[in-house]
């Protein structure tokens, strides 16, 4: 493994893969994404984000949610960055990096392009239902 970043400690890679610079760099959106089943998230990198429990106040499936326009919005961690959720079939996917109104904070790791990432996502074109 090649990644700078690679340390025990660091948050990002919990219950993650490791993976090279390289591959981190020809990361887009759309992809499969795993949700995360406990909160594992550092405070400081939580925004206004929640855990819940599927089941918890009407929650589908378990995962971080967000406040945004009036709805619950899913979102996910993905080595330091914020992607906003949407289940299809029965996979989920990491449809674009969240949006800049959510405030969420971004601790991208070594080689993401993220300029990149966000211009492949599906853009916003309603707020959620």
């Amino acid at each position: 493994m090649d990644h700078p970043e690679s340390t025990q400690s660091d948050w990002r890679w919990i219950g993650q893969g490791r993976y090279t610079t390289q591959w981190f760099n020809a990361l887009r959106c759309p992809f499969e994404i795993t949700l995360e089943t406990t909160d594992t998230i550092p405070a400081e990198f939580r925004g206004n984000a929640y855990h819940f429990t599927i089941g918890q106040e009407g929650i589908p499936f378990t995962a971080y949610f967000i406040n945004y326009k009036g709805a619950r919005l899913a979102i996910s961690n993905f080595y330091g960055v914020w992607f906003e959720v949407q289940k299809r079939d029965t996979i989920f996917e990491a449809k674009r990096v969240a949006r800049d109104k959510l405030h969420l904070p971004e601790l991208p790791m070594h080689g993401m392009d993220i300029v990149a990432l966000k211009a492949s996502g599906t853009p916003p074109n309603k707020s959620p239902v």
